[in-house]
């Protein structure tokens, strides 16, 4: 039974301490899993894919809320940022990237 996600969110950097860090994550709100879900929200901890690298399930403290995060594998990122990369090769492994968590989800 796949979930209807209520959020979903693309990121393409981000900088904590000052320090910019370079990648491409999909998030999900986990609070839009039902409880029956959250073994499975645990399994998914730790996994990697072809696309996407460990996956990790961050709290966040103020809203007691939990965001389910897929981070790019480094060998796509490098390839994504590549300045001879064309609009196709970015496309297919953003596509394959999205399908691929899209699919265990």
């Amino acid at each position: 039974m796949k979930i209807h996600l209520s959020y979903f969110g693309l990121g393409l950097g981000w900088e904590e301490k000052g320090v910019h860090e370079s990648c491409i994550w999909l998030e999900f709100d986990a609070k839009t899993y039902p409880p029956a879900y959250w073994e499975k929200i645990d399994n998914l901890v730790g996994i990697s894919g072809k696309y996407y690298s460990e996956v990790e399930l961050k709290f966040t403290q103020v809203y007691m809320n939990a965001w389910i995060q897929f981070f790019l594998k480094k060998e796509y990122l490098e390839q994504f940022y590549e300045v001879i990369t064309g609009f196709h090769t970015q496309k297919e492994i953003l596509t394959g990237f999205i399908n691929e968590v899209l699919n265990i989800i």
